[in-house]
């Protein structure tokens, strides 16, 4: 019989379109002007630091069309198609058309109205990006607010160089989110995490303080924590964290917003937690690249270690929708880790590439520990890495790899890593398969349809995905298979899933972003 896992999960779907919506009620609707004005030709005189001025460029390198409206606000209206990307320099833009390719905003924001088909991205530098459920974004929201560009036209030609933030003496406060209080998360550990406060600018820009102090409802625990990160020159940053936290190593298969929504409705917690109080610095160099960019780092971090709930047996759970005293799923056990101290040097690199076809993504991080509780002898090796490609026409292939080396003694279970559930591998039960030794990769081929094209929400695209897996303690066990196909409309997906070796079936329904 197929494991049905996710027909009871209708109601996530509805609080996602919620969460999903709410841009749309908290950002503003200007009035927008419908006139284009006269095309222009950028000019990218200076990128600046970072990832904002690489993207930018590779945009600025591609066939485009770009205007500098003289009105506050363009608007590209309904029932209008565009056959490239769109480029608005130095105004607000609204959207409702369909359009072949990105849109992009220099210096204003982006808001996406009903009706919107993009096939690109929405990108806004200087700006935000405010989406509407009933738009289409096939590659994605970005927005890149705090990366401002002097805008200085002359005639047809509009050049644009990076500007630094312009903090002279003191400090600049900013209350990012709604007055400090950032995204709310929600897991089977901490129930509800409440993560408010604010992020200082100091010497220019030079010096950025970023300190919440997090409520976790679950726990009645408020556990401050601070992110500080101080440029030593255009390319080197010493980066600065330390603080109370919740930790999980499964962050990397499902994204935070998911994991809370399904937390919140079923229970559907597809991580493993425990308590770190910790402290870790960094020493980070930048290289750009054409189309992508390189940052090896190192650095050393201290991490004391307890574990949290629940525990088997345990009754009482965070508040769910639905399955609020379900075994597996809101009071499944969290592993018990080796309570106390792991001292070690770090090293790692992370790179990502965009050439607006292939885009890709990747993380490497060692740490050889010095001081392990049990006096244990090990040093880990953690990568992480996303490629998406085209094939033939609007076809893509995106492909993902996880794994998790370690060499020496067994580590302990706070450095644990696990497979299983419908964000790896569907046919296993969830996080069921696990230790320090972990590989995972998984490919979807996915051919748009384009029929039948429905308002608001595109066509129908059809996949062919297979995952495989391992995971153990000092070794790694008969890897498991899982392959099936895909079918998704718009946001919604459903997978169907086997598992060859044993004929376990899944079938899975969910949300996809991109």
């Amino acid at each position: 019989m197929p494991r049905l896992s996710g027909g009871r999960r209708l109601a996530a779907l509805a609080a996602l379109a919620i969460v999903v919506g709410l841009p749309v009620v908290l950002a503003p609707a200007p009035a927008a002007a419908q006139t284009q004005g006269p095309p222009v030709r950028v000019v990218l005189a200076d990128p600046g630091p970072g990832e904002a001025g690489r993207v930018l460029r590779a945009v600025l390198a591609r066939p485009h069309v770009a205007v500098a409206p003289a009105v506050p606000t363009l608007g590209l209206p309904r029932d209008t198609t565009f056959d490239a990307t769109i480029v608005i320099v130095g105004a607000d833009a609204t959207v409702a058309s369909h359009v072949r390719g990105d849109v992009v905003v220099v210096g204003g924001d982006l808001f996406l109205h009903p009706g919107a088909d993009i096939e690109g991205r929405a990108m806004a530098f200087g700006g935000g990006v405010y989406n509407s459920l009933l738009a289409r974004v096939q590659g994605g929201l970005f927005a890149y607010r705090d990366v401002h560009f002097a805008i200085a036209p002359a005639g047809d030609v509009v050049t644009l160089a990076y500007r630094r933030p312009e903090v002279e003496g003191g400090a600049t406060v900013v209350l990012p989110g709604l007055y400090g209080l950032r995204i709310p998360e929600y897991d089977r550990s901490d129930g509800l995490v409440l993560p408010l406060g604010p992020r200082v600018v100091l010497a220019g820009g030079r010096v950025d303080v970023d300190a919440v102090v997090s409520y976790r409802s679950h726990l009645g625990a408020v556990d401050p924590w601070a992110d500080a990160r101080v440029g030593l020159d255009g390319r080197t940053d010493l980066e600065l964290s330390g603080g109370r936290t919740t930790r999980s190593n499964d962050d990397w298969a499902r994204a935070d917003w998911v994991n809370t929504i399904a937390s919140f409705v079923y229970g559907d917690d597809e991580r493993n937690h425990y308590r770190s109080t910790e402290f870790a610095a960094r020493l980070r160099r930048g290289w750009e690249l054409t189309s992508g960019i390189v940052e090896p780092w190192i650095g050393i971090r201290t991490e004391d270690a307890r574990s949290v709930g629940p525990a088997p047996g345990d009754e009482r759970a965070p508040w769910t929708v639905v399955d609020r005293h379900d075994p597996a799923a809101i009071l499944r056990p969290n592993p018990e880790v080796a309570a106390g101290r792991i001292s070690a040097g770090e090293v790692g690199v992370r790179a990502s590439y965009d050439d607006g076809e292939m885009r890709g993504r990747g993380s490497l991080r060692v740490e050889l520990p010095w001081d392990v509780p049990g006096d244990a002898r090990f040093g880990q090796a953690t990568f992480d890495g996303q490629l998406s490609l085209p094939t033939f026409r609007t076809q893509r292939l995106a492909l993902e790899a996880h794994a998790v080396v370690t060499a020496g003694d067994v580590a302990p279970a706070q450095r644990f890593a696990y497979l299983g559930g419908g964000s790896t591998l569907p046919t296993l039960d969830e996080l069921s398969m696990g230790g320090d030794q972990l590989l995972y990769l998984a490919g979807t081929y996915l051919v748009p349809l384009g029929w039948p094209r429905l308002p608001y929400v595109g066509g129908l695209t059809l996949g062919a995905r297979y995952a495989v897996g391992s995971a153990g303690v000092d070794r790694l066990p008969d890897f498991v298979q899982n392959v099936g196909a895909r079918l998704a409309l718009g946001l919604l997906r459903v997978d169907y899933l086997v598992d060859p070796a044993t004929g376990d079936r899944s079938v899975s329904f969910g949300v996809s972003m991109p």
